[in-house]
């Protein structure tokens, strides 16, 4: 059974939703590898025949809910991001890749961990640790902006068509470089704290990027003032 019977962008993915976001996110994300795996060769064309038989109205929801980047497309499938959202992710091709400097081709990590599988081309990743720390999820790397945070590169790989990785909120990591046409199938689980972290890997000071819910806070609060 493939992860997109049943499912489209307004009704969001049966076999996803069912899983125990809320109770046991560590599981959940363990099952929903399981799916990505699970979804054999021809990964692209049945994403492809999926995509062209959506109606109007999936059409409107999944356009409404995408997102632009610097690296990539963000092309949202399906989902409540409570618990879990799909994407298609879209790089830009290699040349253009190699320019863009902000957001997956930056060191950095996530509010929410996710598993993903490569459905074309590949990607070439590197993995960090911080030296010093067991780990990198540390609040006072914030330091109004101005903390210094050394990395050590722990793991580098090529991921090719059929690879999945998962990746926990706290990992840190960055896509060195794509090759052509490379598309990733993205299953995203529940966000588990209210910040992300693009960090310098020569050394220099960390930036914090607060989730909008936290940035819509403080613009209630300034309009009120």
């Amino acid at each position: 059974m493939t992860m997109f019977e049943g499912a489209s962008p307004t009704v969001g993915f049966p076999s996803i939703a069912g899983l125990a976001w809320s109770e046991d996110p560590d599981r959940a994300h363990v099952e929903a590898r399981k799916l990505l795996e699970e979804e054999g060769e021809g990964l692209a064309r049945r994403i492809s025949l999926w995509l062209s038989a959506l109606d109007q109205r999936d059409v409107d929801s999944l356009l409404s809910r995408s997102m632009y980047r610097s690296s990539h497309h963000k092309w949202c499938l399906g989902g409540d991001h409570h618990d879990y959202v799909v994407w298609l992710h879209q790089y830009k091709e290699p040349a253009e890749f190699a320019e863009a400097e902000g957001f997956a081709a930056s060191t950095h990590n996530h509010r929410y961990g996710f598993s993903s599988r490569v459905v074309s081309g590949g990607l070439h990743t590197t993995w960090f640790h911080v030296v010093g720390q067991d780990n990198a999820e540390h609040r006072e790397f914030d330091g109004g902006g101005n903390a210094h945070v050394e990395l050590r590169p722990a793991k580098q790989t090529w991921l090719r068509e059929g690879d999945v990785v998962t990746l926990d909120h706290h990992d840190i990591h960055q896509i060195d470089k794509v090759a052509a046409r490379t598309c990733t199938l993205l299953i995203q689980g529940p966000v588990r704290r209210d910040f992300s972290t693009v960090f310098n890997p020569s050394g220099g000071p960390v930036k914090i990027i607060d989730a909008h819910e936290t940035l819509l806070s403080r613009l209630t609060h300034r309009l009120s003032d």
